[in-house]
This record gives C-alpha cells, sequence and structure tokens, in this order.
C-alpha cells in the first residue's frame, strides 16, 4: 500500500528577511516569534541586501533612514500591522497601505547624502 503524502505548504513569509526597530522589548518579542510561526527569518541587526523588511512604529532612528536610504526596492518599510495581517491571513500580504516614510516636509532633508566633505548631512 502507498503511503500518501501531504501537499507540500509553504511558509508564508518563506525567503522574508526582517527587523525591527523602535518598539518596547515585549513588542518586539511578539513581532519575532510572528515572524518566526510564518517561517520568515528575522535579523536583530539590518542588513541591506540581506534584510526585505524593516518593521516600525515610527519614521525615525538610524535602521529607519539607513533602510529608506537604500530604497523601497531593497527594503520595504513597513508598521506593525503589515506583519499583523499577514498573520491573520496566513499568507505574504502587499506593503501597500503600510508603508512607512519620512513626512514630505523631511523627506529631502533626511536622505543622508554625503557632503563634498565626506561628511553625512543631517538635518538641524
Amino acid at each position: 500500500m502507498f503511503s500518501q503524502k501531504s501537499p507540500r505548504v509553504s511558509s508564508p513569509l518563506s525567503g522574508v528577511f526582517i527587523s525591527i526597530t523602535g518598539l518596547s522589548v515585549d513588542e518586539k518579542g511578539e513581532l519575532h516569534d510572528i515572524v518566526e510561526k510564518l517561517g520568515g527569518r528575522y535579523n536583530g541587526n539590518l542588513k541591506i541586501g540581506v534584510n526585505t523588511h524593516l518593521i516600525a512604529d515610527k519614521a525615525e532612528g538610524a535602521k529607519f533612514y539607513e533602510a529608506y536610504r537604500s530604497g523601497e526596492d531593497v527594503i520595504s518599510i513597513v508598521t506593525p500591522a503589515w506583519l499583523r495581517q499577514c498573520e491573520a491571513k496566513n499568507q505574504l500580504v502587499s506593503v501597500q497601505g503600510f508603508k512607512l516614510v519620512p513626512s514630505s516636509s523631511k523627506s529631502t532633508q533626511c536622505e543622508g547624502r554625503a557632503s563634498p566633505t565626506g561628511l553625512l548631512s543631517l538635518p538641524v
């Protein structure tokens, strides 16, 4: 008698590498658990070229601006609600509606362009 194999189910966040910034330790732990439950990978440190998503609650901080400067085609910056929606639907959902960007008044100031002296120009 042949054993019937169950269909292979892929993990909703397979291939997704997430870092988290700006949240409480408890909330980071909760989101980390969701990432692992859905088959994603968590990096404590943001790594350009490795991370696919950064979860943040505010458009501020070193990780946020590093991800923002890398471009949204490299790292999607999303709110925690995006991950919770992935969990609720048990699938990878679009980042549309969950993206986090600097306010328009700061967006051109916060791109962190190097000055001719090689120093990073930051808004005052």
